[in-house]
């Protein structure tokens, strides 16, 4: 993904203030506003290329810091979202409201199981919530 793209991120589970800012300082060439991530954990970003995020994905991973993007879709690419959980990468394409988007022949190619039981074979992470330890 060398083109620049539009999209969120966001910060999950309980991060010291050390972590917090750091995250802050790795992340703020992309911000939209100078105070880095919102109450919540999370921030919007502008005219962004993954290489951007290279030294915050490594910091998160290196930590067990939660990380979510979320790549606005633009110039032919659907939009995606790329989870860093525990350690393990996901990725799913979506649709502009951030849908994760299921393909009907991947279904067919999976008969004897309903929507949901294929669903639960995507693996499709829970987000922890963001909060900042006292």
């Amino acid at each position: 993904m060398s083109d620049r793209f539009n999209g969120s991120i966001a910060l999950g589970g309980q991060l010291t203030r050390e972590q917090y800012d750091r995250c802050s300082e790795l992340a703020k060439d992309c911000f939209e506003f100078e105070g880095g991530f919102d109450e919540d954990g999370s921030a919007r970003f502008y005219e962004c290329r993954s290489e951007n995020f290279k030294d915050l994905i490594e910091y998160c991973k290196a930590n067990s810091i939660a990380l979510c993007l979320y790549w606005d879709g633009d110039l032919g690419f659907d939009p995606i979202v790329q989870y860093w959980i525990a350690g393990h990468f996901h990725e799913y394409t979506t649709t502009s409201e951030g849908d994760i988007v299921v393909m009907v022949s991947e279904l067919l190619q999976n008969p004897k199981m309903t929507v949901e039981e294929y669903l639960e074979t995507l693996g499709i992470p829970t987000f922890p919530t963001f909060s900042i330890a006292e």
